[in-house]
């Protein structure tokens, strides 16, 4: 098996042997699930807790885990722990040990079966506390992670080895981005930079699984991992014409009117709308506009969709065919759309009435949790056209007056439940 021993000895007095501790773990285990003495429980629940702060549970649960034969609720909560103690307690254990722990999550991934779920992401989380922790060359054989990972994987080859991957290729990019990971301050930084340098590859490799995808499954989980290394690179090494290219982006954008697709696609575009937001002057690049036109037509053409469900909820009519979170999924569309183009907003140019418009039917939808969504767009646009340092200009005030009355939003937006609107219809009559 593998050789993940401790730098030193139990600090919570727990000295069984490794089969030893094992059978007290099944036994604590099964009476925790299936017992029904309260006092038997609280008592599992204890021994289990101190199990899994134990120096001894890294090699008791490893040999769990690579056990056919243990139960599923077992091997559950060994890969759980394997993930919390490698998050919070990787500095346990020596160099060596590290260099086997890794090698035995692979193998590990590599034997799962279809429907061992969540044991995968929780074992993915657990290598990917080990990539965080670990900058040493030596560590991943003179490359880094994602290069390393990949060899070893792709070696296998076959259906575990895609769904392992995928897994970890959306953990990743997510766990480098949160600010709540177990890291030193020092070792944060370097993990998100090296997870900016290895974004390229990784949504290059993505596209080789994209076009080799045909289940909608697969495709959500694409989806999930593209959006997530799109925020974490902010466009730093990702440039504009890599996305506009990239066969993910079409996905997205098509899966916006694809049900089994919708929430991902959400996701993923709104990660590409701040892609393509114009600079503080409102200008859009030329290189951007291609990409641009697309991501606005896409999250647009959803308007009618938005007025539609409003109009049922209007009337009372319950049908299944209103979906709220359908409705919040396009609600965001349309803020993170209207927060991102603000500097083209605020120029008063006539191509971004279709947004204002949406955001109108946004703030007026009779849903509470979607109107609330349109709140900091309008804050924003209120403070940028009441600011006296702003660069809006009376005829920027008059173009944004006449499309607020044309399109019966000054009722919605002088109710009270966007701000600041009152104060700037005061500003006009002076």
């Amino acid at each position: 098996n593998t050789n993940i021993r401790p730098s030193s000895r139990d600090p919570r007095g727990i000295a069984h042997s490794r089969d030893a501790m094992r059978e007290d773990l099944l036994r604590a285990l099964d009476t925790l699930y299936h017992q029904q003495d309260e006092d038997a429980r609280r008592g599992a629940d204890k021994w289990l807790s101190a199990f899994q702060k134990s120096v001894q549970a890294w090699q008791v649960v490893d040999s769990i885990l690579h056990d056919p034969s243990s139960p599923a609720e077992a091997k559950y909560f060994c890969a759980l722990t394997l993930r919390t103690k490698c998050q919070n307690e990787l500095e346990e254990l020596p160099l060596e040990s590290i260099v086997s722990l890794r090698n035995s999550i692979v193998q590990l991934l590599l034997r799962l079966q279809a429907g061992d779920g969540l044991i995968r992401t929780q074992l993915c989380l657990a290598l990917v506390a080990v990539v965080s922790h670990s900058s040493a060359p030596s560590i991943w054989d003179g490359r880094n992670a994602l290069q390393w990972y990949l060899s070893q994987i792709n070696a296998a080859g076959g259906e575990m080895a895609k769904n392992a991957t995928l897994e970890f290729l959306k953990i990743l990019p997510q766990e480098a981005f949160s600010p709540s990971s177990c890291l030193r301050p020092g070792r944060r930084r370097e993990f998100y930079k090296e997870a900016i340098m290895s974004s390229v590859e990784a949504v290059q490799i993505l596209a080789q699984y994209c076009v080799a995808s045909s289940s909608a499954r697969e495709m959500e989980k694409l989806l999930e991992a593209y959006a997530s290394w799109l925020k974490v690179n902010q466009g730093i090494t990702i440039n504009i014409s890599l996305i506009s290219d990239h066969p993910l982006t079409k996905v997205a954008l098509q899966g916006l009117e694809d049900d089994s697709l919708f929430d991902s696609a959400v996701t993923c575009t709104i990660e590409l709308i701040w892609y393509c937001k114009p600079d503080n002057n409102g200008r859009i690049p030329e290189e951007h506009r291609p990409l641009t036109t697309r991501v606005v037509a896409a999250v647009v053409s959803l308007h009618p969709l938005l007025k539609s469900t409003g109009a049922h909820v209007v009337e009372g009519n319950n049908s299944a065919d209103v979906d709220e979170e359908v409705l919040k999924g396009v609600a965001s569309l349309f803020a993170e759309l209207g927060d991102a183009f603000m500097p083209l907003v605020v120029t008063g140019t006539p191509e971004m009435i279709p947004l204002l418009e949406a955001l109108i039917d946004v703030a007026a939808h009779p849903n509470n949790t979607v109107c609330a969504m349109s709140f900091q767009f309008w804050q924003l646009l209120s403070e940028e056209l009441l600011d006296d340092q702003s660069r809006c200009q009376q005829s920027q005030l008059q173009f944004f007056q006449t499309v607020f009355f044309q399109t019966g939003a000054v009722p919605v937006l002088m109710s009270g439940r966007t701000r600041g609107f009152r104060d700037l219809e005061a500003r006009s009559e002076v």
